[in-house]
């Protein structure tokens, strides 16, 4: 069902890319569920975690500045990512969490929708 290409390479967004596989496999347009941008929101953070600085802090950083802040006494020309303050607070854990469930409730109900099509 899914070549090896399907989740793209390290040079593109992964998400996004997959999103596109599906819309155009299925006719399913992930970006059109209400939750896809807290979905890419989490996607970000999580990069973050993984990798610090970079084009996903730089990203997150548009959206999301409160996140980022620094410790007491850090000087603030510091610009290592594992020198800041990086915060992801239990509410953000939560959206992430709602965002997650109604998700996949949506996508279940839309390969609901295209099985019964095909019956």
């Amino acid at each position: 069902m899914f070549d090896r290409g399907f989740f793209g390479d390290r040079r593109t967004d992964r998400l996004v890319h997959v999103a596109e596989r599906i819309r155009r496999r299925f006719g399913i347009k992930l970006d059109e569920f209400p939750t896809w941008s807290k979905i890419k929101e989490l996607s970000l953070v999580a990069n973050v975690l993984k990798h610090g600085s970079g084009r996903s802090e730089h990203d997150l950083r548009k959206i999301r500045p409160d996140m980022f802040g620094l410790d007491e006494g850090e000087p603030e020309n510091v610009s290592p990512i594992l020198y800041r303050a990086f915060r992801v607070s239990v509410e953000d854990l939560r959206s992430y969490a709602d965002a997650l469930t109604a998700f996949w409730e949506d996508l279940g109900t839309r390969a609901e929708e295209l099985l019964g099509r095909v019956k």
